[in-house]
């Protein structure tokens, strides 16, 4: 079933340097005693912009998290808010207990986010409507027009004080989203679907949405939130030293070039070790070294955000030689240094990835994080 969700504008907010390191790995936030992570939360009002009230926030009350703004969305507070952590993840196992205080003032319907990308505005999410009394899957697109993957109801009408346990494994094209009355709890009601719209890596988090009823206060608490990557896929990080570089780039080259299909390097898990994985690192790579987020250009041999003379020069200097490196400018990954790698530098020369066209630091120098309102839209009830 696909249901309309109206884009109500963009807002992309690009946070400096924040000096922490990122495992790549997982994360948990159980919020004892304050955050354990570095979130970026960001609201949004009725009409889809910056939230510019002062009411809304998102404090931690009594080891939960508490996201809300005491003036409803009709007189001029928000009517959402986001929460996300720069980890991206292809495949992941979230969990989160949502409403964690059970207060009655629990405004329509809160997600748990994965694969969100703020350039691109997209996101998968597990969604329970307190409004609808529905566990669903969505999916949000760049144009601001959503599909239900997958919905069940609940067995009865939920009730807005009422606290759910809820988990959401993004696999491949597989989702799957299960609810529970509380940790080890009664599962009451679960749900699976199918999509391949959205492949590649992103971030996760949390969200509320109250545009079913914008004359409510926007509120939701949460507790126990946690992003765990599935199995062995795929990070580009193969090293596993916790930063995406030019050793890691290097390794997936050669491996191309060599026709070895090494499964660890095997990114989209389709089997095969190829062009469609380099792209795929390049994107998973700027996401968590780039201030904006967005993919390395082919070219960039130095990873330094921009495709100039300094990547010329590194092609340069292997030009005729039988190299398989991306730093040495076998952009092909053909383990040549040719005429074809540089037709492909020059397709991106004097361009940057950034927004800007500053050089970012060396990755793994620092994390930048980058959250944006991701379209969050109003949905036509059914």
């Amino acid at each position: 079933m696909v249901c309309q969700r109206f884009n109500f504008g963009i807002l992309l907010v690009v946070a400096g340097c924040l000096g922490v390191a990122t495992t790549h790995a997982d994360w948990s936030e159980n919020f004892y005693g304050g955050f354990q992570n570095t979130w970026e939360f960001t609201s949004f009002d009725a009409l889809g912009g910056q939230d510019t009230s002062t009411t809304f926030s998102a404090n931690i009350f009594n080891d939960i998290l508490v996201m809300s703004d005491s003036t409803p969305g009709d007189f001029g507070g928000a009517v959402g808010g986001l929460g996300l952590i720069a980890e991206p993840f292809t495949d992941v196992h979230m969990t989160g207990i949502f409403n964690a205080n059970n207060s009655t003032s629990q405004n329509d319907s809160s997600f748990l986010v994965a694969r969100a990308n703020p350039t691109n505005r997209t996101f998968y999410s597990a969604e329970i409507s307190y409004f609808d009394s529905q566990l669903i899957i969505y999916r949000n697109d760049s144009l601001g027009v959503g599909s239900n993957i997958a919905e069940v109801d609940f067995p009865y009408l939920v009730g807005f004080g009422d606290s759910f346990y809820v988990e959401f494994d993004v696999e491949g094209n597989n989702f799957a989203a299960r609810a529970f009355d509380s940790v080890g709890g009664n599962l009451l009601a679960e749900v699976a679907g199918v999509d391949s719209t959205y492949p590649d890596p992103g971030f996760s988090g949390i969200l509320i949405d109250s545009q079913a009823d914008t004359s409510l206060a926007l509120f939701t608490s949460w507790d126990d939130i946690t992003a765990t990557a599935i199995g062995s896929s795929t990070s580009g990080d193969f090293n596993g030293d916790g930063i995406y570089n030019l050793t890691d780039i290097d390794s997936l080259v050669a491996d191309i070039a060599g026709g070895n299909n090494t499964a660890i390097f095997d990114l989209t898990n389709d089997g095969q070790v190829d062009l469609a994985d380099l792209n795929s690192w390049l994107t998973e790579a700027g996401a968590v070294n780039l201030p904006s987020g967005n993919p390395y250009l082919v070219g960039d041999a130095d990873l330094d955000g921009c495709v100039d003379v300094s990547d010329f020069n590194l092609w340069n200097g292997s030009n005729f030689t039988e190299t398989a490196a991306w730093s040495a400018g076998d952009f092909s990954a053909d383990g040549f240094v040719d005429a074809s790698d540089f037709n492909l530098w020059n397709g991106n020369n004097f361009t940057c990835s950034d927004i800007t066209t500053d050089v970012v630091p060396e990755p793994g120098a620092a994390v930048l994080l980058l959250v944006g309102l991701v379209g969050i839209l109003a949905r036509r009830r059914r």
